[in-house]
């Protein structure tokens, strides 16, 4: 009993929090009912407002407590024993919560007190809003929302028509959030609505505080649908219009033929659809068939959300027919699978496979599954299980009722033919560009993304979001083609001006359906070199000259030039130079975009020091400020010829440039090893250095110098490859290959053990083994395998060998095979040119650029070279005599004025050719591949005679007559 001013509530019964308004002053009086065997296990517990402490007040009949205004009687009652704590006097910092609490239950009764001021008004009752939608659609989700007012810290119940909805209901969720307010929002989400209901939000509180709406659901159905003419009156040739009209519901109205989504576009004038709205709220879909045919047979739906109908439209005296073929891209390995569908076949279900105009072979595939479905469709699934490059090409799905072909391709995985450089260096306010080329098939898709906060971004979505400076940022895409074949993607990343904000990690990545490849790129800026200052004193001959030189950004040691002689690199002594201050100050670039970018300029000053100067000394001094100078080097191997390459901008034109190795000076005069030579493309020079027969003498540090300060300098070391080499061998050797067995190639590298190198098998040109022996595996083809050389005799101390398996070969695998090593200074190949033979007698023939030639008892032989060499012969094939499979009686009798069809099948190898005749004309009248179909219209007495069907493959004819007459 919960006693107030002398009025009493029952909450015995309650569960949940219930609030309790009092005055300041007042008593307060909280009745737990305890079971007497229990007693001193009940305990009252109070919660300050504001704070999470719990505070027990008593346990059983005692108080645990000093404050004199607190008491607890306990009285008997109805078998319980009724805990009564009494607080005189209530204060307002006394709000909060009472609870009766014994270890193992749930608490009860839990009464929030608030408490106003004496002569302020009463505490705010609570106050409910609920709000949701008035109706919704049959099987959509509705989300309801209840503010209460003030917040509340109990609990929001919810009822659909007056039963409770449990918080683990699975067709509702529920959510409460404190608002800033002071309000309580409490939301209902119904996931799926099936029916109308009133849904009530409920605050348990004295009294308890409710609020109700009513939903209600509108349900979709078809009220009618029908065909004009009717489904089963419409003929061959004539426009078909299908009506659909559903009532409550505005959502599209979709159509559907044989189950799938039916194919209507924009450019096709069949079947087009119109919708319109009716009266009433209606919906109307027209769906309209021009010349409908026989391909236009099938299942016919008409659907939206909670119903759906439908009905068989079949052109009268339909014949049957094939509805296509689809087949599946493939890997090599990997499965090839095709599927040819025909319809209304009845007794005549077989169909003929051919693969480029001629019958499939039976040992290309390992079985061939019929299956049917509700609608009299046949389905034919044919399955390859170790297709190669040569099962790439046009199916065909034959039968005497017609026929439809698809184009199978080969998935290749992508691989990256152009990539970035790993590191790149670019001076402020340059353009940068960085290329990227994917290739494979599918033809992937290449995307440049950035590093950003440890996330990878795609550079067009980030510029987007403005998470990177997009000022100057391009992307361009442009397809990659080998003629007008597109076999890959080009995506360039374009930046006009570099600056500080654009350094980072980038990424190139190239993907498909079969999977993705990436090459990453470190982008980074740095400040151009200039020289702002040469200034010198006025001295007499024999004083002390200085001559100082302040440069910005800028690292070592500085030449001084007079009238283009380095000075103190002749061995005059009287020269020295110093480093008087370095300081780095803190500046901006200005950018195209007119902002300002910070970055730190440092400021060299130099000075030159020309102790007893003399008239000689006199001369015009010049500082030279190029504005990009870069070194570069191609690799450098023993024997062979170096290439320095020193690019400028800005170059005045009467300025040499100068090439020093270790801090010598290198001249064309002095060693006849030397070549220099420049070449201007618009604003920039190009100074080369060529080094013929290099030798390990000429490594070291390589710089380009322009008067008075170096530009760039690279690093180069001259590497001996004369002990390198490669062989590769067919194991065993010089013995035939044959289909079904297995190839073992080995390749075995002269001399590589001390370096890191990768190998590479390759067929006819395309990757298709990759080894790297300092990790784990290898990135291998299905049917490939590889392993070090364990069996033979012992290899040299530096040699290594690799050996690649590859299972059950076909025909297809012959041809050029190579092996690759690369190390990080050079290239290594070597190729084999494998025959690949089938073992037969006599009458076993090859097929050579559409001839056949008599062959027995093939074999093979292996030739090593450098040159690429081409397969002289395709396959190997078994002829087979032509014969009819189904050919019409020798005598037929035709009604007048009816329609005739004459079916022939011949089978064979190669697929024979069909022709139909009149014997007494001699002239074809139609020719066929595998079958011919003869068809009469309307038959009259000028169409009675001998007809006659002939079967024609290679040398061999046969023949089938049929003797037409009138009734």
């Amino acid at each position: 009993m919960i006693i107030c001013k002398g009025r009493s509530v029952d909450i015995s019964d309650r569960e949940d929090i219930q609030r309790i308004d009092v005055t300041e002053g007042e008593t307060l009086s909280l009745t737990c009912r305890a079971r007497p065997t229990l007693l001193r296990s009940y305990r009252w517990v109070y919660i300050r407002k504001g704070t999470r402490k719990p505070r027990v007040l008593s346990s059983g009949r005692r108080l645990v407590v000093g404050e004199p205004r607190l008491s607890i009687d306990a009285k008997p009652g109805d078998g319980y024993v009724n805990l009564i704590l009494n607080l005189n006097e209530i204060r307002p910092y006394e709000a909060g919560l009472f609870m009766c609490w014994r270890q193992g239950l749930k608490p009860d009764p839990q009464v929030y007190v608030r408490v106003t001021e004496a002569g302020m008004e009463e505490a705010e009752p609570i106050s409910i809003e609920i709000s949701g939608p008035s109706q919704a659609d049959y099987g959509s989700s509705v989300k309801i929302e209840c503010l209460v007012r003030p917040s509340w810290p109990g609990k929001v119940l919810w009822f659909k028509n007056g039963e409770s909805i449990s918080s683990s209901h699975r067709f509702f969720t529920q959510q409460i959030e404190e608002k800033e307010e002071g309000e309580l929002l409490a939301s209902l989400n119904v996931i799926s609505i099936r029916e109308g209901a009133n849904y009530t939000c409920r605050v348990p509180s004295q009294p308890d505080a409710e609020a109700s709406f009513k939903l209600d659901v509108r349900v979709a159905k078809i009220e009618s649908l029908r065909a004009v003419p009717s489904k089963d009156e419409i003929q061959y040739g004539q426009n078909l219009t299908i009506e659909c009209i559903v009532s409550g519901t505005d959502s599209q109205i979709l159509w559907f033929k044989d189950g799938g989504s039916l194919d209507i576009s924009i450019e096709s004038p069949s079947p087009r659809k119109t919708d319109d709205v009716l009266q009433n709220g209606n919906m109307r879909s027209t769906l309209v068939i021009e010349n409908f045919s026989w391909k236009d047979n099938g299942q016919y739906s008409c659907y939206v959300p909670g119903d759906s109908k439908g009905f068989l439209i079949n052109i009268e005296g339909r014949l049957p027919r094939v509805l296509g073929v689809k087949g599946w891209d493939f890997v090599v390995g990997e499965v090839l699978r095709l599927t040819c569908s025909t319809q209304y076949a009845k007794g005549e279900k077989k169909v003929i496979w051919l693969f480029k105009g001629e019958e499939l072979r039976s040992d290309w595939w390992a079985e061939e599954v019929i299956r049917e479905d509700a609608h009299n469709i046949t389905h034919h699934d044919l399955s390859l299980p170790i297709p190669t490059r040569a099962h790439v090409g046009s199916y065909t799905c034959t039968a005497p009722y017609g026929s439809a072909s698809t184009i199978v391709r080969e998935i290749v995985p992508p691989y990256v033919e152009e990539s970035p450089p790993v590191f790149i260096k670019v001076p402020l306010g340059d353009r940068l560009s960085l290329p990227c080329t994917v290739v494979g098939y599918p033809i992937p898709t290449v995307l440049w993304e950035k590093n950003i906060n440890g996330q990878w971004k795609i550079v067009e979505e980030a510029k987007t979001e403005g998470e990177i400076e997009a000022e100057g940022f391009e992307v361009e895409t442009e397809p990659l083609l080998e003629g007008e074949k597109q076999v890959g993607e080009r995506q360039e990343l374009l930046l006009d001006e570099a600056m500080p904000v654009h350094e980072g990690n980038y990424r190139c990545r190239g993907y498909n359906e079969k999977e993705s490849v990436t090459v990453e790129t470190q982008v980074s800026t740095h400040a151009k070199t200039s020289v702002l200052n040469v200034t010198a004193d006025e001295v007499m001959e024999g004083d002390l000259l200085k001559i100082t030189c302040v440069v910005s950004n800028f690292e070592g040691m500085v030449n001084f030039v007079n009238s283009l002689r380095v000075l103190g690199k002749d061995g005059d002594d009287r020269y020295t130079v110093h480093l008087l201050s370095k300081e780095e100050v803190e500046t901006e670039i200005v950018g195209k975009d007119g902002r300002e970018y910070p970055f730190t300029e440092v400021i060299n000053t130099y000075v030159l020091i020309i102790s007893n100067a003399s008239l000689n000394d006199q001369g015009y001094y010049e500082s030279l400020p190029p504005e990009v100078i870069e070194v570069a080097v191609a690799p450098a191997v023993e024997g062979e010829e170096l290439f320095v390459s020193c690019t400028i901008t800005h170059m005045p034109t009467e300025q040499k440039v100068t090439f020093f190795l270790n801090q010598t000076l290198l001249l064309e005069e002095e060693n006849s090893r030397y070549s220099l030579r420049s070449q201007k493309e618009g604003n920039k020079t190009i100074h080369s250095l060529s080094i013929f027969d290099v030798t390990s003498d000429d490594s070291g540090l390589y710089q380009c110098f322009t008067s008075p300060i170096t530009s760039d300098e690279v690093n180069v070391t001259v590497q001996s490859l004369a002990d390198l080499s490669i062989e590769m061998n067919q194991i065993p050797k010089n013995e035939p290959l044959w289909v079904q067995s297995d190839l073992i190639l080995e390749c075995r590298l002269k001399g590589f053990k001390d370096y890191i190198h990768t190998v590479e098998f390759s067929h006819d040109g395309r990757p298709y083994l990759y080894i790297d022996p300092t990790i784990a595996g290898a990135q291998v083809n299905e049917r490939a395998s590889y392993m070090q050389e364990k069996e033979g005799l012992p290899l040299p101390e530096k040699d290594v060998s690799y050996r690649m398996r590859l299972n059950k070969v076909e025909t297809s695998d012959g041809g050029t095979w190579a092996c690759r090593a690369t190390i990080p200074e050079a290239v290594f190949a070597k190729e084999a040119f494998i025959n690949i033979r089938h073992l037969c007698g006599y009458g076993c023939q090859y097929r050579l650029s559409g001839k056949y030639f008599s062959y027995f008892n093939a074999t093979t032989d292996i030739q090593f070279n450098y040159h690429l060499f081409h397969l002289s012969f395709e396959e190997l094939i078994f002829p087979e005599p032509p014969r009819f499979t189904q050919s019409p009686d020798s005598e037929i009798s035709v009604e007048y004025g009816s329609d005739l069809i004459l079916n022939c099948i011949a089978a064979g190898f190669p697929i024979p050719k069909v022709t139909w005749y009149k014997k007494d004309l001699g002239v074809p009248v139609l020719n066929g591949t595998a079958s011919a179909r003869l068809e009469i219209s309307e038959f009259t007495e000028n169409n009675s005679g001998i007809y006659v069907c002939e079967a024609k493959s290679l040398n061999q004819v046969i023949s089938s007559e049929t003797k037409l007459d009138i009734i």
